[in-house]
């Protein structure tokens, strides 16, 4: 993606499913280009949208390697909102190189919570103990 500085930047990816997203990587490889510095990242599960769940404001170090950075609070959704608000440097252009997305999609994460709670309730029927009072045995006549 390669955007002029001096404009607003920001772009929106629709992911191929809906997912709780846990972090992102950004990054800028071209050289002589500014590199991005303060990043605000919303997710939403629909597009368009009048207003965007803040997951994250962060500012990025100045170089040109991976940056990761972990999203809080981690909610689903299947559009994701990046908005460049200031860059490192002095050059004419503000290209992105990478963007991506890390996530759990919505099966993964129900399908590990009802085997979470299935182990649980396995747990609570081992733990269970019956105690039988003891029963004096029938006297002989």
């Amino acid at each position: 993606m390669l955007n002029t500085c001096n404009s607003r930047i920001w772009f929106v990816v629709e992911l191929c499913e809906a997912v709780q997203a846990q972090k992102i990587e950004i990054a800028n490889f071209e050289l002589f280009s500014s590199t991005p510095k303060d990043i605000a990242v919303g997710f939403s599960d629909r597009f368009p949208v009048r207003e965007w769940a803040s997951v994250g404001q962060f500012t990025a170090q100045d170089m040109r390697d991976v940056q990761s950075f972990d999203l809080y609070p981690q909610i689903f959704g299947k559009f994701i909102r990046v908005e460049l608000l200031s860059h490192h440097g002095s050059e004419h252009y503000c290209p992105i190189s990478l963007f991506k997305v890390y996530g759990t999609s919505e099966f993964e994460v129900l399908e590990k919570e009802s085997s979470q709670h299935s182990a649980h309730i396995d747990e609570d029927e081992e733990d269970e103990i019956i105690d039988v009072p003891d029963v004096p045995a029938a006297e002989a006549e």
